[in-house]
């Protein structure tokens, strides 16, 4: 049974998303004991946390986007919804013994190796410290939202938001809406976007439409 976590520990991983949550899983099946997770969110996810915009799904057929070692048996498409994926996430971490060793609402802001002792010390912003002999970081690619550069956005009035800042009070129901970049983003929103009648302007892949619903499951 895992107590209270301790200011010193073997491993420290930072970040629990998908590489965290699954780092310390294996680490943690291999026997090694002495694991603390640092998580800045209040709970698990990563970017199935943060991202709650509509239609989000998995861009990658699921069976390559999950763990090889617990590929789950629950997924009702081969493109996984967000909602599925975090309550995977969850799943694992709990099956593996992760949950109770992650610290959560806790924002790494330094970690400095010191050749004396052979540790890293590891600070929040809020002044806590761990010391820990092996650091493993999972922050992840997409922790933190790149607003596009676009010119004359200075001068739009309406409302702009990245797609990390979603949220529920959000009308778009008759509007006109504008997509900045072309990544996984854009193939999840024009069927969604659509529904609530809006007519879509694309920066970058202009037009172009990725249909998961012709693709098996």
């Amino acid at each position: 049974m895992v107590g209270a976590l301790p200011a010193e520990t073997e491993i420290l991983v930072i970040g629990a998303g998908l590489g965290g949550v699954g780092a310390a899983a294996k680490l943690l099946h291999a026997g090694h004991e002495s694991v603390v997770v640092l998580e800045a969110g209040d709970r698990i996810g990563g970017v199935w946390r943060v991202n709650q915009y509509p239609n989000v799904a998995c861009d990658t057929p699921i069976d390559l986007y999950a763990y090889k070692f617990f590929p789950g048996d629950t997924w009702s498409t081969n493109f996984a919804p967000g909602t599925e994926i975090q309550a995977y996430f969850e799943r694992v971490a709990k099956q593996f013994g992760v949950t109770p060793r992650i610290r959560f609402n806790t924002r790494v802001s330094s970690a400095v190796w010191s050749e004396q002792t052979g540790r890293w010390l590891v600070t929040s912003t809020d002044g806590r410290q761990w010391s820990a002999r092996y650091v493993v970081w999972a922050g992840g690619l997409f922790s933190q939202p790149l607003l596009a550069v676009t010119k004359g956005v200075e001068t739009f009035t309406g409302l702009s938001v990245h797609s990390t800042e979603w949220h529920e009070g959000i009308d778009l129901e008759g509007k006109r809406v504008a997509v900045s970049g072309d990544g996984p983003v854009y193939t999840h929103w024009p069927d969604t976007m659509e529904s609530f009648g809006v007519r879509i302007a694309s920066e970058g892949m202009q037009g172009v439409r990725f249909n998961r619903q012709k693709v098996p499951a």
